[in-house]
């Protein structure tokens, strides 16, 4: 088999530039040309900064059926533990040490003693800053304890997951008050927060309040968004309605069953009406702008449900490698 070639690390391309390699319209062409074909090493820092304390990473386990033994948040499985707790974790933290990760879980699908279990493991296998790192319930938000057959267990789990993470954003937003909210899958893979917050990323974040993760083909993937919202945006009430209630609306009217891609299959309208938004505030086309069309150049392997898109294993190893680590 043919070794993948390796790609330039972004640590090279700062190093070349600094050797005068390449000048600065070079380098800014290649950042171009990495953004054109979604490229997720080389990026443009924002003219404006964003802040630690203006957002928060949340990642989110839920189980498709109750957990039945004893043990940290994967039970017994020491390798599910490290592949979707911890390794993550570590991960995100490692690359954004000052950043707010918020855990969230079912706690009815789980022991009594699962999450203190979960923070021992976490306390012995590899040194972390659980100061910066919450465990929260999602019974804790009032939107499903008011509706909690959507969340029962005989629902798809990835209903459950899709609509848990919609629920997460609107509740982190509003009770926490941030500006942005990070959702994102445990196999996605961590960036700094310059990188996060780019410039591309930062003016699609201010132009229509949204972005999702875009890996190999794959256009805009629910494993990774970020949402903004202010007064003019009204990301929230839009988000609220188009996705979270709309999905509740469907459940009901299929007399309480729902599909995997029930919740999926909402952002959609979500997006049309964001970038509506953006070209009446504005007067321009959204697709004219040439930021984010296509979601945010983000590493991660293909789809569960076997959408092109995604990397593959050994390319995830390289383009890993590459990413600015500080």
């Amino acid at each position: 088999m043919t070794a993948l070639p390796e790609p330039l690390s972004y640590c090279q391309f700062l190093q070349m530039q600094s050797d005068n390699i390449i000048s600065r319209k070079q380098g800014d062409d290649l950042i171009d040309h990495a953004y054109a074909e979604a490229a997720p090493i080389l990026f443009r820092k924002a003219e404006e900064s964003v802040s630690p304390s203006m957002y928060s990473l949340n990642f989110l386990w839920i189980h498709k059926a109750k957990l039945s033994e004893g043990g940290h948040l994967m039970g017994a499985d020491e390798n599910a533990f490290m592949r979707r707790v911890l390794d993550p974790l570590v991960d995100w933290q490692t690359k954004q040490p000052e950043a707010v990760i918020n855990f969230w879980y079912d706690s009815t699908m789980i022991g009594e003693t699962t999450i203190e279990e979960t923070l021992r493991a976490l306390r012995e296998r590899r040194p972390i800053d659980e100061s910066r790192i919450r465990f929260r319930d999602i019974r804790s938000i009032p939107f499903v304890g008011e509706n909690p057959g959507l969340f029962k267990e005989d629902v798809p789990v990835y209903f459950r997951v899709d609509l848990a993470k919609a629920i997460t954003a609107d509740y982190v937003l509003r009770q926490d008050g941030l500006a942005y909210v990070v959702n994102i899958d445990n196999d996605i893979v961590a960036v700094v927060r310059e990188q996060l917050f780019d410039q591309q990323t930062f003016a699609a974040l201010q132009g229509v309040g949204y972005t999702f993760g875009s890996a190999g083909g794959a256009e805009e993937e629910n494993s990774f968004i970020v949402l903004h919202n202010d007064d003019t945006l009204n990301t929230l009430e839009t988000h609220r309605i188009y996705v979270i209630d709309a999905a509740k609306k469907t459940f009901e009217l299929n007399g309480g069953r729902a599909s995997s891609q029930d919740v999926f299959a909402k952002y959609p309208d979500f997006k049309t009406v964001m970038r509506k938004k953006f070209e009446q505030r504005t007067g321009k086309r959204w697709l004219d702008q040439h930021i984010q069309v296509w979601g945010k150049p983000m590493i991660f392997p293909g789809s569960q449900f076997g959408v092109v898109g995604g990397y593959k294993e050994d390319m995830l190893r390289l383009l890993r490698t590459a990413l600015c680590n500080h």
